[in-house]
Order: C-alpha cells, then sequence, then structure tokens
C-alpha cells in the first residue's frame, strides 16, 4: 500500500531573542517596565529616559539603537566609543542629546535628526565614518565641536527651522562638500566649518546675523562667498585662507571688514562693490590677498588698519574724504602699487607724487613699493614715517631734503636696489 503524504507550505518567521534588558518589576518579580532591550542581531531599543546605561556592558555588540517615543533625553557618553555601531533611528518626542553621547562611534555612517531643542559639545565628535547628516529643524541651543573631526562627512542637509550652527561645529570635516544653511539660521558660531578644506561654495543665506570668528578659515576650495541681507556682525579671520576664492557678494550693510576678513584669500583679484556704510577695513583685512588687484572704497569708509593690504597686487587706490585713521604698513609689500591718492576734501591726509603724507606735509607716511628709479621727499617735510619706504625694491635713489629731521624705523627695510640716500 503506498501512503502519500501531503502538506501544506508553511512560512517561518524567526524573532530576534532577547540578550538582556533593563526592567522594572513588581514585588512577585513580574515586569512592570521595560526601559531597553538588546536583542542577538545587535538591536538596542530604548523606551524610555535612562541614565544608568546598563547596556554599555555590550558595546562590542551594538549595531543598531532605535529610541522609541518614549525617550526625551540622551544622556552623556550613552553611546561614546561604540565601535560597530552602524545605524541610530529617532523617534517620537526626543529634544536633547547631551555631551560626548556617540563620540567616536566609528562605524556610523548616516544620522537623520528630529528637531531637537538641543545638542550638547562634542555628541558625535570623531565619528571617523559618518557620511551624511540631515538636520529637521530646532537645534536652539547648540554645544562646542558637535560634529568635529568627522573626516569622511560629505553632505549636510539642513531644513529650515533649524536656528543655530554652533561652534567648530563642523570644523575639521576635511571631506564636507556641501551645507546648506537656511534662512532660519540666525547665528553661525566661530570656527563652524573651519578647515573644511573640500567646501565647494559658501553661501550665507538672508536670516543669518552674526557669524563667529574664523567661522569658515581653511576652506580652501570654496571659490565662490555670498554674504545675505541680514548680516549684522562677523567676525576677525572668518573667511580668511579660503584660498581659491575668486568671488564675493556683500548683499548687507555692515560697517565694518574686520580684521583678517579675507586675509589669504590668494585668489581672489578683485572687490569693487563695497556697501556704502562700511566704515572701517580693519587690520590685515585683506593682507596677503597676493592676486588682489582691484578695490573700490567707499565714500563712508573712515578707518583703514594695521597691514590691510599689505602683499596685495593693487596698482592704486583713492582714499576717500572722510578717512582719518590709515594703520602703519596699509600698503606694505605692494609692490605694484605706483601711487596713492587721497580725495581732495581729506582733512587727515594728502597725496605729493603718489606718496601719502599726512594733511601738512610734515611726515611722509608711504611711499608705494611699485615706484621705481628715483624718488625726492617732499621739501618740507620733517618725518619719514617707521617702514615708510618699505619693500621699495625698485627704487635706487632717495632724495632727502634738509627739513628733514627724523626717521622712523625700519623706514627703508627691504629696499635692496637702494644705492643712495
Amino acid at each position: 500500500m503506498m501512503v502519500i503524504s501531503s502538506f501544506s507550505c508553511l512560512s517561518v518567521v524567526s524573532f530576534a531573542a532577547t540578550v538582556d534588558s533593563g526592567v522594572e518589576t513588581d514585588e512577585f518579580g513580574n515586569v512592570t517596565t521595560t526601559y531597553w532591550k538588546l536583542d542577538d542581531a545587535g538591536t538596542l531599543t530604548v523606551y524610555s529616559d535612562n541614565e544608568g546605561l546598563e547596556w554599555q556592558k555590550h558595546k562590542d555588540s551594538v549595531k543598531k539603537v532605535v529610541f522609541e517615543e518614549g525617550v526625551t533625553t540622551i544622556a552623556n557618553s550613552s553611546f561614546s566609543f561604540f565601535p560597530v555601531l552602524e545605524e541610530v533611528v529617532f523617534k517620537g518626542n526626543l529634544t536633547k542629546i547631551e555631551a560626548g553621547a556617540f563620540q567616536e562611534c566609528d562605524s556610523l555612517k548616516e544620522v537623520i535628526f528630529p528637531g531637537l531643542d538641543s545638542v550638547e559639545e562634542a555628541a558625535f565628535y570623531g565619528c571617523d565614518n559618518l557620511m551624511y547628516v540631515e538636520i529637521h529643524g530646532g537645534w536652539g541651543a547648540v554645544g562646542k565641536n558637535v560634529f568635529k573631526n568627522c573626516a569622511k562627512l560629505e553632505t549636510v542637509v539642513i531644513y529650515n527651522g533649524t536656528a543655530v550652527i554652533g561652534e567648530s561645529m563642523f570644523e575639521d570635516c576635511v571631506s564636507l562638500k556641501t551645507a546648506n544653511i537656511p534662512d532660519s539660521v540666525y547665528n553661525i558660531g566661530r570656527l563652524a566649518f573651519e578647515n573644511c578644506v573640500s567646501l565647494e561654495n559658501i553661501y550665507i543665506s538672508d536670516g543669518v546675523q552674526t557669524i563667529g570668528a574664523y567661522a569658515f578659515y581653511g576652506c580652501e576650495s570654496a571659490k565662490t562667498l555670498y554674504l545675505g541681507h541680514d548680516i549684522t556682525e562677523v567676525g576677525e579671520y572668518a573667511f580668511g585662507g579660503c584660498s581659491a576664492l575668486e568671488s564675493v557678494e556683500i548683499e548687507c550693510s555692515m560697517p565694518i571688514i574686520v580684521d583678517g576678513m579675507f586675509y589669504g584669500c590668494s585668489s581672489l583679484k578683485s572687490l569693487e562693490n563695497l556697501p556704502a556704510g562700511i566704515k572701517t577695513i580693519g587690520n590685515f583685512a585683506f593682507a596677503n590677498c597676493t592676486a588682489f588687484e582691484k578695490i573700490d572704497l567707499p565714500v563712508t569708509l573712515e578707518a583703514i588698519g594695521t597691514n590691510a593690504f599689505d602683499s596685495t597686487k593693487i596698482t592704486s587706490i583713492k582714499i576717500p574724504a572722510n578717512v582719518t585713521t590709515i594703520g602703519s604698513g596699509a600698503f606694505t609689500n605692494c609692490n605694484s602699487l605706483s601711487s596713492i591718492d587721497v580725495d581732495v576734501n581729506n582733512k587727515a591726509y594728502t597725496s605729493v607724487d603718489g606718496a601719502l603724507y599726512d594733511i601738512t606735509c610734515d611726515m611722509l607716511i608711504t611711499c608705494p613699493a611699485g615706484k621705481t628709479g628715483e624718488y625726492s621727499i617732499f621739501d618740507g617735510a620733517v618725518e619719514i614715517g617707521g617702514g615708510a619706504f618699505i619693500g621699495c625694491t625698485g627704487l635706487t635713489v632717495v632724495e632727502i631734503p634738509d627739513s628733514v629731521t627724523t626717521i622712523g624705523d625700519y623706514a627703508f627695510s627691504n629696499c635692496y636696489k637702494l644705492a643712495n640716500i
């Protein structure tokens, strides 16, 4: 007798087994609350705020963390140095990530944030393989160094509703190519993008009001810079060392080009449309902009800082009528500068044969370094200012009248061809 047996096809569903958990029990040992659990697939699910951090004994096994709706805060160093953590999922009501929470999680590649109220210092510092970040609003309070030294971070997407980009937030993220800044951001902290050497363009949206010192210093691949309408304050050296920068558009009416603002921007050739309200060009503002050839100084300008145009290629410059202060070395080492002209209505300075004097012609302040051959100091001048001829490498003869009684320090420094005085 032949027996034929038939079996229905059954689908087999496997469930990850719980490896460990944090629970609260009643007096009979029954579980009343589960705070967290870890399954054998390496997924840690966190159900509520928990500062005990008992799961840290499993740091070498946790590959994924899911924060359920009961979690509002991720405590200090909760997951720092978790070597195999690859994925983080935020749900529900999370409002705060505390200091160092995910510091140096070297397997983490992507993080998508909900709208948080605050993120504290070094929360994701040194996550070496983190490549993509999305920020969905919030971030009103941000600590230092949140993503600092995330060396492979390439893309940051920041959605409208985000308020602050914190101090050193992306400092030394050397692979970062794009980071949009929406209109809702009002503050970019100091050092926020310093040394982001792959950042291609810098676009500061119209909502931004303040930019901290050194915020984009050393972004050596950025070719264009746009400064939006609402900016009222820029910190020193904010865009210094942006050596590929070629184009600058300034829409705001800030009163000052701050110290070192464009220091070392060696590809920048001109800045011809400065806002009319600018009153001060700070110390070293354009120093070492070695390709810089032309700038139109606004009529509102009152002060030019120390070494403001040191080592640029400007060929001529006109000092507006309202300028009352020119710092020492403002035009030092400008080897292409052949003439400094002063508006006839200026009450502090004047120009004689293309050289800068005080209004009385008692002091020769600067002889342009581009002058060649022979130069005669104005007969009647009594003083040659400190560094007045510094870097005048083309001069061979300087005639000093008998009226001169004082010669300042380093007046003829680096005048290599000067044979007769």
